[in-house]
């Protein structure tokens, strides 16, 4: 086993660059919205939205313990919780003012806070209120799972964009503030004929579309992974669909294959769980039974919805994109 302690943990405290917007006791929270244009928008539409950040040891026993099963009652409350991991750190650099950790570790030593990857998930949820009215029963269902594929794909193209000019001490803020790993090497090693940045570069060349890309292929692996095996040139049909140029197809079925690495406890068990919980587990059921071509077409909820998504993650009308028919 190689130890490789690179990080001094004193120099992450270091490292604040103060904002209007920050949430004050997470380390690294101004240093990734300074970083990700897309992150920091997400936090000014959250705000005006009237959603409320509140310390995670604020919330009752239940929401603190239980937090994967209780998504929708945050949603309904406009509350997103977030960890004080800022006095935390500063405790520990005073108790060992030398101590440095390796850094693909500090998820695991350091609470992870989940800020951006629930704001999508409240972002998506507002809007498709918006459209759509009260939302209950299966159509409920139907954008909770629209929304969990949006906010994946959010988290992994924020870091696509982010980290290609993120030094060490920033790639540790990405690992504690985002759902995503920013050590998982499975971008590149994925065993396909692809130079090791040619993921990167389409994300910095086609934002929106790869960004419609993974949200489909993230909703994908939340519903039936196995669709990609038995139906081939899907990977294709949806980067077609999503405006990718053919010639980057062949990173389109990179992303794909990276994307149904989803676990499968997280899909086949929290998920479950979590409608059960809501007492939808049978609408649940219900909506993953159903075709691809629902949830995936143009009448699921993540093409309903996207226009008014595309254009409220990047700010700015002209490059909205006309949702696109996934038939499937």
């Amino acid at each position: 086993m190689t130890i490789n302690p690179t990080i001094r943990v004193a120099d992450l405290l270091s490292r604040s660059s103060p904002r209007v917007d920050e949430l004050p006791d997470c380390l690294g929270d101004s240093n990734v919205l300074g970083a990700i244009p897309m992150l920091a928008r997400q936090r000014q539409q959250l705000l005006q939205l009237g959603y409320r950040f509140v310390p995670e040891d604020q919330l009752r026993e239940s929401e603190r313990l239980a937090t994967s099963l209780q998504l929708l009652q945050r949603l309904q409350t406009r509350v997103i919780p977030y960890r004080r991991t800022l006095p935390a750190v500063r405790e520990l650099a005073t108790f060992n003012p030398e101590l440095c950790l390796d850094p693909t570790v500090l998820a695991d030593v350091i609470a992870v806070n989940y800020t951006f990857h629930e704001g999508a998930h409240a972002v998506f949820y507002d809007i498709a209120g918006a459209q759509q009215g009260a939302l209950a029963g299966r159509p409920l269902v139907e954008v909770l799972l629209a929304s969990e594929g949006f906010a994946i794909a959010f988290n992994k193209m924020s870091l696509l964009l982010g980290l290609p000019t993120a030094d060490p001490i920033m790639q540790a803020f990405f690992a504690l503030n985002m759902s995503i790993d920013p050590y998982d090497d499975s971008w590149r090693n994925l065993d396909l004929p692809l130079q090791p940045d040619d993921i990167f570069t389409c994300a910095k060349q086609y934002p929106a579309q790869c960004l419609r890309f993974l949200a489909s292929a993230s909703l994908l692996a939340m519903l039936r992974p196995d669709t990609v095996v038995v139906k081939p040139g899907l990977s294709e049909h949806l980067a077609q669909a999503a405006g990718l140029p053919v010639a980057t197809w062949p990173v389109a079925v990179a992303m794909m294959k990276q994307s149904l690495q989803l676990p499968q406890r997280f899909r086949d068990r929290i998920t479950v769980a979590f409608f059960a919980y809501n007492n939808l587990l049978d609408e649940y059921r219900a909506v993953i039974a159903q075709p691809l071509e629902h949830m995936l077409g143009e009448q699921g909820a993540l093409s309903v919805c996207w226009t008014a998504i595309n254009d409220a993650v990047w700010g700015n009308s002209s490059t909205a994109m006309t949702s696109a028919s996934t038939t499937c």
